[in-house]
């Protein structure tokens, strides 16, 4: 369910979920990619969704691997006659306690009301529209110390990515104020307001799935079959950023105190086509 509602309003308009033992059942509108000039299709949206629900599956038992089969059993029906007159039948996963996610729509059976009608009624909507490009603000390893400048780099942003060594939950609460907020914590967040931190995280935007943990020495599993698009890490201070296997690994660096006389940086993500690229914005060069 979790995976499903971080989707809503990124790639897809969710109107009702319904989490089954071993399938879900999802009626939404897909959103529109504006760069494209298309709505996003069902493979991408299930992509994104089957990603995130692998990743917080796999953190919540502890394990790494493969949490869906390979075959695709994904269904979708179109907003016509034809599927208005399915029979949708919620009573019984309330009555089990399974989780529901609904918002205020008429349950119906039969085939009192063609597509047409909902539509006209503003109980089908159209699809809202995305913007073309987004732009993913990231830095790391700040160790207590948020900088001017790197406040400045990241304006901007669409969001932020924080990969770990935060130092102090003020620059989470400054960060805020820009833009939504992804963060880890990194392996000197020992402090008791870290703990509320997870040790990796999933964001999902424009249909690009993005894995975030501090050390990629400590990746458990394999972003391209579990389908991420980009996975961003801190912890050595090099910026650097490399496509492995169809997936961009991108570190931007530290923007916290400087260490071995490397330069200070953040970074931004561009998500774009339905593709990621990454830039470097060095706020200090490297010392002599």
């Amino acid at each position: 369910m979790d995976a499903s509602l971080r989707a809503n309003q990124w790639t897809i308009d969710l109107q009702t979920l319904v989490v089954m033992p071993d399938h879900v059942h999802m009626i939404f509108t897909p959103l529109v990619d504006l760069e494209r000039a298309e709505i996003f299709s069902l493979a991408r949206i299930t992509k994104a969704i089957k990603g995130t629900a692998a990743h917080l599956i796999n953190r919540q038992l502890g394990r790494p691997g493969r949490v869906w089969q390979a075959e695709s059993f994904d269904r979708v029906l179109w907003v016509s006659e034809k599927w208005m007159r399915r029979l949708l039948i919620f009573s019984t996963p309330r009555e089990e306690g399974i989780g529901v996610f609904s918002k205020r729509i008429p349950l119906l059976v039969g085939g009192a009301k063609t597509g047409a009608e909902l539509r006209s009624a503003g109980q089908v909507r159209t699809p809202a529209p995305t913007r073309a490009v987004r732009i993913i603000g990231v830095i790391s390893d700040t160790h207590g110390l948020l900088r001017p400048e790197a406040l400045a780099a990241l304006h901007g942003s669409d969001h932020i990515i924080h990969a770990g060594d935060i130092g102090d939950p003020v620059i989470l609460k400054t960060l805020a104020e820009i833009a939504p907020v992804t963060a880890v914590r990194g392996n000197v967040d020992r402090e008791a307001w870290a703990k509320k931190i997870p040790s990796t995280n999933v964001l999902e935007v424009a249909g690009i799935s993005i894995y975030v943990l501090h050390n990629l020495n400590e990746l458990d599993l394999k972003p391209e079959a579990a389908g991420f698009d980009v996975v961003v890490c801190g912890h050595s201070h090099v910026a650097k950023q490399e496509m492995k296997n169809g997936v961009l690994y991108f570190n931007p660096g530290s923007a916290g105190p400087r260490r071995f006389r490397l330069p200070v940086t953040v970074g931004r993500l561009h998500l774009k086509h339905g593709t990621a690229s990454a830039e470097i914005v060095e706020i200090f060069p490297g010392a002599e």
